[in-house]
């Protein structure tokens, strides 16, 4: 592991940011047992009340590039309840990052808002396709119009 610096929370009245040490896995290994161990301080911090998350009793966690890790809801519990359909991919809802303040590791997080559509709408079909071109059209006819 190594620690990363970066600068978070610019705004206009602090542009450069306040500037935190991100923790960051430097191999497969390394990011496996974090995402393992984080899931299971996530679910300690949630028993005792001290997570300001809405954590499912459920979920994974996934390492990404950059100390950043996404939270999922676990799909086999998702589509027992009924919250989600077959073949629909998992939403992540939570991005988290561990960094070190004063010398103690802590955890950073933001939910994530997922708009759940009422109802899946079909794929608009584009003129532009190349199914919908006829067939008999010459197609140096079509590129010297365009030219």
């Amino acid at each position: 592991m190594k620690l990363e610096p970066k600068s978070v929370n610019k705004s206009d009245e602090s542009p450069d940011g306040v500037e935190i040490q991100v923790v960051e896995a430097e191999n497969d290994v390394e990011s496996k047992l974090l995402c393992h161990l984080l899931r299971d301080h996530l679910k300690q911090l949630k028993d005792s009340g001290r997570l300001n998350l809405d954590l499912p009793k459920h979920f994974s966690v996934d390492y990404r590039d950059g100390g950043v890790f996404i939270l999922t809801r676990d799909a086999n519990s998702e589509l027992a309840t009924g919250t989600l359909e077959m073949y629909q991919i998992p939403r992540p809802f939570a991005v988290v990052l561990m960094h070190l303040t004063r010398g103690r590791f802590d955890l950073a997080y933001r939910a994530i808002e997922n708009e759940v559509p009422s109802q899946p709408s079909a794929p608009k079909k584009s003129a532009a396709t190349p199914f919908a071109m006829d067939p008999t059209a010459d197609v140096n006819d079509e590129v010297e119009q365009n030219a």
